[in-house]
């Protein structure tokens, strides 16, 4: 386990509770002027699932992952379908993302 693997396992909860109602919209609204609308959203780093709940509310399509093995420890995360592991176990080759 690398030092980055073991920061979020030592703080996963306090991770998650501090980044998962923060108001990002700023964020949000730059970036979703580049989809198209319905477009296909991979959210890598998706943590707590917050940006990739929001982009679903909007309409969105997206594929989340995470490297953190943390992810599966929380219970109360926002996002069920989030594939735990890093990008090059997770089978995304063949998906065309719009962001």
């Amino acid at each position: 386990m690398n030092i980055t693997e073991q920061y979020y396992l030592d703080n996963s909860k306090e991770f998650f509770d501090s980044t998962i109602n923060a108001d990002v919209t700023p964020l949000y609204d730059h970036f979703l002027k580049y989809i198209p609308d319905k477009g296909h959203i991979l959210d890598l780093g998706c943590g707590s699932g917050r940006d990739t709940r929001a982009f679903l509310n909007k309409g969105f399509t997206v594929d989340a992952i995470d490297g953190s093995i943390f992810i599966e420890d929380i219970d109360t995360v926002v996002i069920h379908d989030i594939k735990s592991g890093y990008t090059n176990r997770c089978p995304i080759s063949d998906v065309c993302y719009t962001g």
